[in-house]
């Protein structure tokens, strides 16, 4: 039995599913021939609705109150109780007043986007105003001559004619008024016996199918109207947006061509300058018919330096975007240089075929400048001014690179000023900084632009001394100790000026192996013996791991040529004294002038070692 059961759901299901499938295919068989109505949105066909019922309410309102009053008089002629008369009227004037409070409503409908709901409740008072001009057809039970009959029929058909002239643009309201009258007219034909009343209620019915033809006719008609002049409008809308558009866009690159501050050009796929706008003319000082008239713009005003980037790039320019801005340098009528930055795009016809390329170039000046100034920021101490400690790291593993790899000498200095947490404690730190900056105007000024100074941190400092050799080294650091020892800084609201010194510890590089860390640790070494021994000295540390536990030195290597060391070196450090590089300490020292590494390795001194405990430190 649930077999069976199931079966028969199944068939039933599969022909609900056939009809379903048919009815669609229907559907669509009508939507390709066009038998289908077209698709107007329902917010435009009720705007149009409504806009005619409110256009005809009025005269249809009138009409309804004039023709009640004539059918109330023949009413009353045809010996109607008055007071149903009356009744009838005063019912029909209501009906009416209320109906007309709906077709008041059509502003506010329209405003709030309620039409659809305004249409129905002006349906809603048409057809009751129908109903009340029905219940005229129970008088007529009560026996009315003929010629009353007569006119009372004739005054509902007028009537329904007359709706079906204001009111035929919205069916509904039409069929809501009429099919009340022609249903009782028809009704009570056919409770008459004769055959002429038989057949006035048959041509009633008759009457009404016709005239709800008619009103979908009508109704038909308003949609295809809608429908057209909606294509109408989207065509005329169309329209003008095309030109407005057209107009728009000529207008905003005339804008962009004569007022943009980039250099916009246009070039042949030879290279050849097609058009240029005249904000090449901000940029270079050259305005557009200049450009024009030059044999080979850009490349006469490009800098000489960028010139071959820039023909590399217009040469792949017509092939395919630049991925990337193309940073080069112009030279202005004026003489100035203005850095660029152009990007390009290839030029394409209508069918496909490259015509050229175009370049969009700007000035980016203002760029570079603020780039070098935050990578001034970034490699800068700001109170000083000199090299930081992130760029001194930078720049020294280069430098110590190339020495290891060329086999130069290299000599790296630290100094530390003196007692400078008394300095903070006695005079403030505005003269702890005015000390710093003091002492590093002082160096900047006597060192080679190939020498890194920079500040290591605190009232810490480090020189890098490139081909420099360990005497030269020396003899440089003691001169700047003693320069340092004649500053003397005055301080307001004080008649005496204070001077301070430094203590500098000096290491040289030695063999291949030396890291920056080693030399930064034998300076630092070298800094704690100056310290220890009195400070405001020089001292000099050398490397432990030359000295104990190394290979047989090869032949050519630097540290094949240092004497023998004592047992268990732990760190090595040796004070030059200022008689051996100065005969005259109390002099001002004057700036030291570096001669070539090679010129001076003779002058080298042999200096002893000495090997401090490095329980000391």
């Amino acid at each position: 039995m649930l077999r069976e059961d199931d079966a028969r759901e199944g068939a039933k299901s599969d022909r609900e599913g056939g009809k379903i499938g048919k009815l669609l295919r229907r559907r669509m068989r009508d939507m390709v021939a066009g038998t289908t109505q077209p698709a107007v949105p329902n917010l435009a066909l009720h705007a149009a609705q409504a806009a005619s019922l409110h256009k005809n309410g009025p005269v249809s309102l009138l009409a309804n109150l004039v023709n009640g009053l004539i059918l109330a008089c023949v009413l009353w002629a045809a010996g109607i109780q008055r007071e149903a008369v009356l009744s009838w009227y005063t019912l029909l004037m209501l009906v009416v007043t209320l109906t007309y409070l709906f077709w008041r409503g059509y502003e506010r409908a329209l405003q709030r986007h309620r039409i659809k709901g305004w249409l129905k409740r002006f349906a809603a008072g048409k057809t009751a105003a129908g109903m009340v001009w029905a219940l005229t057809v129970v008088y007529l039970y009560q026996g009315v001559d003929t010629s009353s009959l007569v006119v009372i029929v004739f005054l509902l058909a007028g009537m329904t004619a007359a709706a079906v002239a204001s009111s035929a643009a919205y069916r509904p309201a039409v069929v809501g008024f009429i099919a009340p009258i022609l249903g009782g007219l028809a009704f009570y034909f056919f409770s008459r016996a004769s055959f002429t009343d038989w057949a006035l209620g048959f041509f009633a019915l008759v009457y009404f199918v016709f005239i709800n033809r008619i009103t979908q006719n009508l109704e038909q008609n308003l949609i295809q109207e809608v429908a057209l002049k909606d294509k109408n409008r989207e065509l005329v809308e169309s329209l003008e947006y095309a030109v407005a558009e057209t107009r728009d866009r000529e207008e905003k690159f005339r804008v962009i061509a004569d007022y943009s501050h980039s250099w916009e050009s246009w070039f042949s796929g030879d290279g050849k300058l097609l058009w240029v706008n005249p904000g090449v003319e901000r940029l270079t000082g050259y305005n557009a018919e200049e450009c024009m008239n030059q044999r080979s713009h850009p490349m006469e005003i490009v800098h000489p330096e960028d010139r071959e980037r820039v023909a590399r790039a217009m040469a792949a320019a017509g092939k395919a975007p630049s991925l990337k801005e193309l940073e080069f340098r112009v030279i202005c009528k004026d003489g100035s240089v203005r850095w660029c930055a152009a990007v390009s795009q290839p030029a394409v016809d209508t069918q496909g075929r490259n015509v050229g390329f175009r370049a969009s170039i700007r000035d980016i000046s203002d760029r570079k400048a603020l780039q070098q100034q935050l990578e001034l920021l970034a490699s800068t101490d700001p109170l000083t001014g000199v090299v930081n400690r992130r760029r001194f790291f930078h720049t020294a593993e280069a430098e110590l690179y190339r020495a290891r790899r060329y086999d130069r000498p290299l000599v790296l200095a630290l100094f530390d000023i003196d007692h400078f947490k008394r300095i903070n404690d006695t005079y403030g730190h505005a003269v702890g900084d005015d000390t710093l900056k003091t002492l590093a105007h002082a160096f900047a000024n006597r060192l080679r632009r190939s020498d890194l100074f920079a500040r290591f941190g605190g009232e810490e400092f480090v020189l890098l001394l490139p081909e420099t050799q360990l005497g030269d080294g020396l003899r440089l650091c003691e001169r700047l100790r003693q320069m340092v020892e004649t500053i003397k800084l005055q301080i307001p609201g004080r008649s005496e000026p204070f001077g301070f010194t430094v203590s500098v510890g000096v290491a040289d590089l030695q063999h291949e192996g030396d890291s920056l860390n080693q030399l930064l640790a034998r300076a630092d070494a070298a800094l704690y013996k100056a310290k220890r021994d009195g400070r405001n000295q020089v001292a000099y540390g050398a490397p432990v791991q030359a000295f104990e536990g190394t290979p047989p030195p090869q032949p050519g290597e630097r540290r094949a040529a240092r004497p023998p060391a004592p047992a268990r070196p732990e760190a090595v450090a040796e004070r030059v004294d200022a008689a051996e590089t100065n005969e005259n300490p109390g002099d001002v020292p004057a700036p030291l002038a570096i001669a070539p590494a090679r010129a001076m390795v003779s002058e080298a001194p042999e200096l002893p070692l000495r090997f401090a405990d490095p329980q000391d430190r």
